[in-house]
C-alpha cells in the first residue's frame, strides 16, 4: 500500500485543485481504464460516465469526520488496484462515493 501513502501525500498537496479519480489512478502508476471498469458501480451511483467525471471532495488527512460518516453508508462492489472498498451516501450535503485505501479514505463527488 505504499502507492496509497504516496497518493495521499500528493492529494494533500493538491486538494484545492480538481483532482479526479483518473488522476489518482495515474498518480499511483496504475491503468485508468482497468480501474474505471472496476468502479462502475461507484460511477453509476454518482451518475458519472468516466473516471474523469468524479473529483476528490476531501480525505481523512484533511477531515477525520469522514471515518464516522462511512458507518451510515452503503457498501459498493469495486475491483480497483488502488482502493480496497467503496461506500456511497451523503457527506456534508453532497452525494459522494468514499474509497478506502487501507489507511485513508477519499470522498469523491461529481
Amino acid at each position: 500500500m505504499s502507492n496509497i501513502k504516496k497518493f495521499a501525500e500528493f492529494v494533500n498537496e493538491s486538494i484545492n485543485e480538481k483532482f479526479t479519480f483518473a488522476d489518482a489512478v495515474e498518480a499511483a502508476g496504475d491503468d485508468v481504464k482497468k480501474n474505471e471498469k472496476g468502479i462502475a458501480a461507484a460511477l453509476k451511483a454518482l451518475k458519472a460516465r468516466k473516471a474523469d467525471d468524479i473529483m476528490i471532495m476531501t480525505d481523512t488527512i484533511e477531515d477525520e469526520d469522514l471515518r464516522d460518516a462511512i458507518k451510515g453508508m452503503k457498501t459498493l462492489p469495486i475491483d480497483s488496484t488502488i482502493y480496497d472498498k467503496a461506500y456511497v451516501g451523503k457527506y456534508k450535503g453532497k452525494d459522494v462515493v468514499v474509497f478506502d485505501g487501507g489507511e485513508d479514505l477519499f470522498a469523491y463527488t461529481k
